[in-house]
């Protein structure tokens, strides 16, 4: 939480509020597999233990878990205050589930697990680019010093 100097302080205090008070640094849905390493978990852990079926892909609704609609119902069953708010076991279970046909979500991970392969590599030529900028900053300062760009 920054304070900013020239920020209204009425704006400073709404805005420190509302981040010290509508945290939402919880209720991240993750799928584990059989095979994943044994986890140290805590009372704000809510595992459900699913099988597949020929109804839902895990993998879609572990997706789904993560999307705005899902959170924010999430986080409307939020109970508690001061600085420990909680989601009981009905913010998930009571949550509204679109379940599309089992076709119709492989697609729909199709196109997450593609798109996210186009971000990936989004990133990795951003990551060239800026190596380059950088050499191409550092060998223009050169020639600037030595007098090379005249």
């Amino acid at each position: 939480m920054d304070i900013d100097a020239d920020e209204n302080p009425r704006d400073s205090h709404a805005r420190l509020k509302t981040e010290m008070w509508d945290k939402r640094d919880y209720g991240n849905c993750v799928l584990l597999t059989p095979d994943t390493p044994p986890l140290l978990v805590n009372q704000r852990i809510l595992a459900l233990y699913l099988s597949p079926t020929d109804l839902m892909l895990l993998e879609f609704l572990s997706y789904y878990g993560n999307t705005p609609d899902f959170r924010n119902f999430f986080f409307g069953q939020e109970t508690g205050g001061v600085n420990q708010w909680n989601v009981g076991v009905g913010g998930v279970m009571d949550a509204p589930c679109p379940l599309p046909s089992i076709s119709e979500q492989r697609e729909i991970m199709q196109r997450i697990y593609k798109a996210i392969t186009a971000v990936d590599q989004i990133q990795i030529e951003a990551n060239r680019a800026l190596a380059l900028l950088a050499r191409l900053d550092q060998v223009t300062l050169s020639k600037a010093f030595s007098g090379e760009l005249l």
